[in-house]
C-alpha cells in the first residue's frame, strides 16, 4: 500500500531512471544509486488525485513514520526477518531461495549487498539458512 502511496504516477507526473539494465545480454536490473541520469517529467500525463491531496497524503505518511521503522509484513514473513544486521554496514539481511524444487537452498544475504551490488558491501557473506537455525537453538536451549 506504501508503494502505492508514494508513486507519483498517481498525480500525473513521472520518473524516468529508477533502475537501469546492468547487462543487455541477461537482462539484469538494478536500482539506480546515481550510476546513470534520472529525469523526472511534471504533468506528463492525466491526474488521477490532485497534487494537493497526494502532497497531503506524504505529510500524513511522514507524521505517522516511526524512525526506523520498517514494513511489518516484511518483518513476519519468515522467523528471522528483520532480526539480523550487517555487522559491516548495518542494513538488515534478506532471505534468499535459488535452485531446484528437489535441491533447494535458502540463505540470509546483506540487503545492500543484494540491490546494490556486492561492491557496496564487499565483507559480508551469506548465511544458510540451516546454521541459523541450528544457533537458535543452541542459543535458546
Amino acid at each position: 500500500m506504501r508503494k502505492i502511496l508514494k508513486n507519483v504516477k498517481y498525480k500525473g507526473d513521472v520518473i524516468q531512471g529508477l533502475t537501469f539494465i546492468v547487462d543487455p545480454i541477461s537482462h539484469k536490473r538494478m536500482i539506480n544509486m546515481g550510476e546513470v541520469d534520472q529525469y523526472y517529467t511534471t504533468n506528463n500525463h492525466e491526474a488521477i488525485i490532485t497534487e494537493e491531496m497526494w502532497n497531503k497524503v506524504q505529510d500524513i505518511m511522514k507524521s505517522r513514520a516511526k524512525p526506523g521503522e520498517r514494513q511489518a509484513t516484511l518483518e513476519n514473513k519468515y522467523a528471522f526477518s528483520g532480526k539480523i544486521k550487517c555487522a559491516f554496514c548495518g542494513r538488515i539481511y534478506s532471505r534468499k531461495t535459488w535452485g531446484q524444487k528437489d535441491n533447494l537452498k535458502v540463505a540470509w544475504n546483506c540487503v545492500s549487498s543484494i540491490k546494490h551490488g556486492k561492491e557496496n558491501c564487499p565483507n559480508s557473506r551469506g548465511i544458510p539458512e540451516q546454521v541459523l537455525q541450528q544457533c537458535f537453538i543452541t542459543v535458546h536451549n
